[in-house]
Order: structure tokens, then C-alpha cells, then sequence
């Protein structure tokens, strides 16, 4: 669908114009809930961290940040997936 001026207005384009760069991450490496052993809460890129007596989860990988957007969520897996420590 075309708007006034010519531009594509399809659901599609207007979402994946809006992502930012935690949506876009999960996407390109196929975040989704674990179906095996393997999830975010055995990986070495995974950090924790206490905010008002809260544990917040986050991936080195995926970027850091503040916001609630950039948090994971343990039962889940990306193809970046790695066993063990560092």
C-alpha cells in the first residue's frame, strides 16, 4: 500500500524500519526459546547483575545497556550459544 506521496506503507516495511539494535541482533542469529540442554542460562556470554534487589540477565554479545530491552531471558537460545566459562 502507497501513501500521499508514493511511499510504502506495507506493515512489514514500517516494523522492520522501527527495530532497534536488540531486535535486530536477535533476529540475525535466531533467538528463540531453547528446545534442548542448551539455553542462555548455561552460556559463557551471559552476565547477571542486582538493581532494586532485581537479577537482571544479560548477553556480552547482544551489547549492554540500561534498558529492559537489551535483558534475556534464561530459557532462551541463540545460534551464538557457548558451554562453559571463560
Amino acid at each position: 500500500m502507497k501513501d500521499l506521496f508514493g511511499n510504502d506503507t506495507s506493515y512489514e516495511r514500517t516494523r522492520k524500519a522501527t527495530w532497534g539494535v536488540f531486535q535486530i541482533y536477535r533476529q540475525r542469529f535466531n533467538y528463540m526459546t531453547a528446545m534442548g540442554e542448551n539455553s542462555c542460562k548455561t552460556c559463557q556470554h551471559r552476565i547477571s547483575g542486582d538493581y532494586h534487589n532485581m537479577r537482571y540477565h544479560k548477553c556480552k554479545l547482544q551489547g549492554l545497556s540500561h534498558s529492559e530491552n537489551s535483558d534475556i531471558r534464561l530459557r532462551n537460545v541463540c545460534d551464538n550459544f557457548s558451554n562453559g566459562k571463560l
